[in-house]
């Protein structure tokens, strides 16, 4: 298992499981988790373990952990843990960068559209700015959201026609070179990103689901709005190519791409 980052959650779940072996006797995670552990990196395994103790510096012993992540939805929350004093919902990290996310348009456009719409309702919004955004949100979607995997040429050519919604995102969202937003767009940012880190829109924020600590191999941190502005100082976006496998065409192997949004946050 090379991504570092399953590793360490995988690992998470063995170190917890293995303080009471009978509780999770019939675990199908404890068993999967004890397997993957075993083909771990020894430094994965010790920040694991590192890990675990910062929990348990923190809200006290832990009681029971739940895997959350990796069924049909895709939550926000990797590790639900019970402690004595407290019970934390973790999306875990691992190696210094934050990964907020780098999909497709189609779902790229209908998380930030999620998000814009529950702004729309608040108070204290621009709902006329909201609307023009969304606009131009569907033109994306409706030029690029079905378009799926493609070879790289003809991906190329969709990229080079995409640089009026790469500038809107940017300028809403922040650009490799100034992630830092206008005042006109700054409250707009800052939602989306918390959304991103924590999923309180898409699944409510009592639940499981929904994040409320970001555990690495460095740091426990609760999710709080300085956490969420330091994170989003340091994001930016931009329409990129991602690799996604290859097929045969006429008896040779091509590599296939699919043009996604994507989420860049500086460590």
């Amino acid at each position: 298992m090379a991504n570092k980052g399953l590793q360490f959650e995988w690992c998470i779940y063995h170190t917890v499981s293995m303080v009471n072996p009978k509780k999770f006797a019939n675990d199908t995670n404890s068993k999967t988790a004890k397997i993957n552990y075993a083909s771990s990196d020894k430094s994965v395994q010790k920040d694991a373990q590192n890990a675990v103790q910062m929990i348990e510096n923190k809200y006290g012993k832990i009681k029971d952990i739940e895997k959350t992540s990796g069924g049909g939805v895709e939550p926000k929350t990797d590790l639900y843990i019970s402690c004595v004093n407290k019970n934390i919902k973790c999306s875990l990290k691992h190696g210094g960068s934050i990964q907020l996310s780098s999909g497709g348009i189609k779902n790229t456009v209908n998380f930030l559209t999620g998000v814009l719409l529950n702004l729309a309702k608040t108070k204290g919004y621009n709902s006329t700015q909201i609307k023009s955004i969304l606009y131009v949100l569907s033109e994306l979607d409706n030029k690029y959201g079905d378009l799926g995997k493609m070879q790289r040429t003809k991906a190329d050519v969709v990229i080079g026609k995409s640089e009026k919604y790469n500038e809107l995102l940017q300028n809403i969202l922040g650009s490799s070179k100034n992630p830092v937003v206008s005042e006109q767009y700054e409250n707009i940012k800052l939602a989306i990103i918390e959304e991103a880190i924590t999923g309180k829109f898409t699944f409510g924020p009592t639940s499981k689901l929904s994040a409320d600590h970001i555990l690495s191999e460095k740091k426990l941190e609760l999710v709080t709005k300085d956490l969420i502005k330091r994170v989003s100082d340091k994001t930016s976006v931009r329409i990129a190519l991602k690799g996604r496998g290859k097929e045969m065409i006429a008896g040779k192997e091509v590599r296939l791409n699919e043009v996604v949004v994507r989420f860049d946050t500086k460590a």
